[in-house]
């Protein structure tokens, strides 16, 4: 099911990492302090300039992903990927609870949150096993979808644009824009996934294109979001509003108004990607035991991420730990992490060599 002869191609690997990431990109960017506005557009843009070099770094790093236990050796290499399995987990735990709150509060109000948890993972579960070409397929038929869905919504929401609103400033510095960089950089974290995605795909050598177009494809679609919001709302006309993307689409009518919710349809393409998203992170999970050959803990892993997102929502834990947790430990620690897969990758070619 998981064979090592399993590929996809450049385009696949595409639309599956836009598919991944967009949804929940669109519901948290937006509300991520220092990147409102004009200030949270030009930190996008600078950022995507850090993502293109970083890129050409993940590339020529795919070996040790692919095999961390032979250039750190078996104990490190499992703590590497352990490290990685770390960032999987909470972040599954974080999704799960997103589903769960937009899901009561813009499609079913009296929702159970233990339905709602529970049928999510165990769904995205049993999906992540059907294995990575199909994977490649489905984000390969829906990608074209869901970006017509959101690009078509975009397109409405200009109708809600106030020309005196995007005339305003607001509020920028050089340490606002600083801030607003190591928030998108925190963001994107999942791009030091690529290494480990890269084992998987056709001719990996020539993916940049693919790690690149979808990158700046996603800061793309977030930047224009950002300028729409202020275009509706003002210069921090929305930062105190828990889902502002949502809010915007809600004033959105179709020629006609024989639709009473339009905005349906956007919250349903979102959702599908952060279900694509859940279910990327139980792929993942797997994937990376089985790197290190402690795949048969996979179920369990789900189990945790499970048992983790119903009790934050039992206890009625605010989302805003993810965040703070992404700032304090795992920026940089993903950072350690690359420099010491890039140590170790240079010593095991200068080994390989003078075993030559």
């Amino acid at each position: 099911m998981f064979a090592d002869n399993q590929r996809i191609s450049h385009r696949q690997l595409f639309r599956q990492l836009v598919l991944g990431q967009l949804g929940i990109y669109l519901v948290t960017v937006p509300v991520t302090s220092y990147l409102n506005g004009r200030q949270g557009v030009l930190s996008l843009l600078l950022m995507g300039v850090l993502f293109l070099a970083a890129s050409i770094f993940f590339i020529r790093m795919k070996p040790c992903y692919a095999n961390p236990e032979r250039y750190m050796g078996k104990y490190a290499g499992k703590i590497f990927c352990l490290l990685h399995l770390s960032y999987l987990f909470i972040t599954g735990v974080f999704l799960l609870l997103v589903t769960r709150r937009i899901t009561g509060r813009f499609f079913i109000e009296s929702s159970k949150p233990f339905v709602i948890i529970t049928v999510t993972a165990v769904v995205c579960y049993l999906g992540s096993h059907q294995g990575l070409e199909r994977r490649g397929r489905m984000a390969e038929l829906c990608f074209p979808i869901i970006l017509f869905i959101l690009a078509a919504m975009l397109l409405l929401c200009v109708t809600r644009v106030k020309g005196a609103y995007l005339e305003e400033i607001g509020y920028m510095s050089v340490q606002g824009v600083i801030q607003g960089c190591y928030r998108v950089f925190c963001t994107f974290l999942p791009v030091f996934f690529l290494p480990f995605t890269l084992g998987n795909v056709d001719r990996a050598g020539n993916a940049g294109k693919a790690l690149n177009g979808s990158v700046f494809l996603l800061l793309g679609i977030l930047a224009t979001v950002l300028i729409l919001l202020q275009g509706a709302f003002g210069a921090g006309g929305y930062v105190q509003k828990s889902y502002p993307i949502f809010d915007m689409m809600a004033g959105v009518d179709l020629p006609g108004d024989f639709l009473e919710r339009v905005d349906i349809f956007f919250i349903a393409a979102v959702m599908f990607c952060i279900f694509f998203a859940v279910g990327s992170i139980f792929f993942y999970n797997h994937e990376l035991l089985k790197r290190v050959h402690m795949e048969k803990g996979a179920p369990y892993l789900a189990g945790g991420i499970l048992i983790c997102a119903l009790g934050c929502e039992k206890a009625g834990i605010s989302l805003e730990w993810y965040r703070e947790v992404l700032q304090n430990i795992y920026a940089p620690l993903f950072i350690l992490l690359a420099l010491w897969a890039g140590i170790a990758y240079g010593r095991g070619k200068h080994r390989d060599k003078e075993e030559k």
